[in-house]
């Protein structure tokens, strides 16, 4: 009888383990900066957004750029050509993924 319940423990405590041992956390990616160049472009002006970006885990990143005005184009990795037609003050977003978390920012553009 002991010899099945050392057993029954054994089996218990090997389950409870695999249980407990979960894959590595996931890190975030961090946005380190994003940038407009130039900052303060004419209207109908390309203006280049830039965004560097690390991920702790080294996963592969992906970048999703969006705005609520203006035309974002030619997208290259972590830069996009964003360009407006009036003046104002407009923002471009970025979503940086490594496939399971994400980080965002923005940035603020003044056309002059």
């Amino acid at each position: 009888m002991k010899r099945y319940q050392l057993l029954i423990l054994a089996t218990l405590l090997s389950i409870a383990s695999c249980e407990n041992s979960s894959e590595p956390k996931n890190h975030a990616p961090e946005i380190i900066s994003i940038t407009a160049s130039p900052a303060s472009p004419p209207p109908n002006y390309n203006t280049t957004i830039s965004v560097v970006a690390t991920d702790k885990d080294g996963d592969i990143l992906s970048y999703t750029f969006s705005a609520e005005y203006g035309h974002l184009s030619q997208q290259e990795e972590s830069s996009i050509i964003w360009r407006a037609t009036e003046p104002g003050n407009y923002s471009v977003h970025c979503i940086v993924s490594d496939g399971v978390d994400t980080a965002n920012s923005s940035i603020a553009i003044q056309v002059i």
